[in-house]
């Protein structure tokens, strides 16, 4: 590989750079919300798809990875370990922290060695510096610290962002990077409200109107707000980058919208049919600042937007979480 030009843009609205039937796609973190929107997607994509679900292999282990990468050698590769889906309130744990930093830079270090023509690192929007002016422009990414209470995530997914641009300066790669919004939808494993999570918010007022409850408290203020992305839409973009986009550049994919924490509440109580009382935290400080809303001009104008209304999105999530699948069961 050689190395390509820094800044470097191009972006495709036409026929597809990079398409992706008949090639050898490898999904990390296949399990995850994000990465199992990403196994359907790919469906339609007419290529191989090889899926690492979290437990299949340890991907801290250098050796391990480099063997499975020689023996499968993926042609694409969608890192989606950096979850997006948000993790509000995760303790920091030396071991935590080790085995973000490993796995990306183990992944990335044996996707360049087996000759991957493509790789995709995705960061949740935690990255962001806590008072960047919304929306949030790719520009701005470093301009401060990020959120103390993500500073450890937004660490470890900062570093693969960063390796992503290093590697295509420095040996050629065509591996680029992505930020992506706070995401909701089947397959969601948080238990806590805090975060938007629709999910869990959704499961609990079920609960509630089994139970013949008249009202449900909630550890957020309700003027506290929130970008939430689809996970089938993430899915689409991301999968629109990796075939569209090649440079050095950050993007953010995102709905462009954004929902204050009582809006989403009245809106899961419609899904559900709860007509009870919901009862929010008190506001603090910080909690009437615009939302983190990310700029998705960049993938508007290279013809991509998410296209899940929130109501379908919080259908298709509740009809989950009636399944007896949804947080808490």
């Amino acid at each position: 590989m050689t190395a390509r030009a820094e800044g470097a843009v191009r972006w495709s609205t036409g026929s597809p750079l990079y398409p992706l039937a008949g090639k050898r796609v490898l999904v990390v973190a296949a399990g995850t919300l994000v990465g199992v929107a990403l196994l359907r997607r790919l469906a339609a994509e007419g290529c191989e798809v090889v899926a690492l679900a979290p437990g299949t292999l340890d991907l801290s282990r250098q050796a391990e990875v480099e063997a499975w990468m020689a023996e499968n050698r993926p042609q694409a590769v969608l890192v989606a370990a950096a979850s997006a889906e948000g993790e509000h309130g995760t303790q920091a744990t030396a071991e935590r922290l080790y085995e973000r930093l490993a796995t990306e830079t183990i992944v990335i270090e044996s996707a360049r060695r087996v000759g991957a023509e493509r790789l995709l690192f995705v960061a949740p929007s935690g990255v962001y510096p806590p008072r960047a002016p919304a929306p949030l422009r790719e520009g701005g990414l470093m301009a401060a610290p990020p959120e103390p209470a993500v500073r450890w995530q937004a660490v470890a997914a900062i570093a693969g962002l960063r390796l992503c641009q290093a590697y295509r300066r420095q040996w050629g790669c065509d591996f680029v990077a992505a930020v992506a919004s706070e995401t909701y939808g089947p397959g969601e494993g948080s238990e806590s409200f805090v975060g938007g999570r629709p999910a869990a918010l959704l499961a609990a007022l079920h609960r509630a109107k089994a139970e013949g409850r008249s009202r449900v408290a909630l550890g957020e203020a309700a003027a506290r707000r929130h970008e939430l992305l689809f996970a089938d839409d993430l899915a689409d973009g991301l999968v629109f980058l990796i075939t569209r986009y090649s440079g050095e550049g950050v993007v953010n994919v995102g709905a462009g919208t954004d929902i204050s924490m009582g809006e989403l509440a009245q809106s899961c109580a419609r899904a559900v049919g709860f007509e009870g009382r919901i009862e929010f935290a008190a506001a603090g400080p910080g909690d009437r600042a615009p939302g983190r809303i990310l700029d998705v001009a960049a993938m508007t104008a290279a013809g991509w937007r998410a296209r899940t209304t929130l109501d379908e999105g919080l259908r298709r999530t509740y009809a989950w979480v009636r399944e007896g699948a949804g947080p808490g069961a």
